[in-house]
């Protein structure tokens, strides 16, 4: 004996289509357009973020760099008789300064 089996309620049944159901559907059309040109708006924002605080950054580490560097050079100037009689390391400050300056001005960067 074959067995039966019942479909369940609704099934075969289609719910009538309202026409007031639909009709917001079209006013939304073009949103999805609106939507992207400011997500798109926001992204561009977002990479000149990362774009400007990247260079802000790496100017910042060469600023940093040319700054130890010429501080090196100053250090640099170390009176030397002084040094191989004595023992004491001292450093004569005006040529330490202008070493320093000149260092600054061989980069391209202003001094004080």
């Amino acid at each position: 004996m074959p067995i039966r089996r019942s479909r369940p309620a609704g099934l075969g049944k289609r719910a009538p289509v309202q026409a007031g159901r639909w009709r917001g559907l079209r006013d939304d059309r073009g949103s999805i357009t609106l939507m992207l040109t400011v997500l798109f708006v926001v992204l561009l924002g977002f990479a000149g973020i990362v774009i400007d605080g990247g260079a802000k950054l790496r100017a910042a580490e060469n600023a940093d760099a040319i700054a130890q560097e010429a501080a090196r050079a100053g250090a640099g100037m170390v009176n030397r008789s002084a040094a191989y009689s004595t023992g004491t390391f001292a450093v004569d400050q005006a040529q330490a300064i202008a070493a320093a300056r000149s260092y600054l001005a061989s980069t391209g960067s202003r001094s004080r």
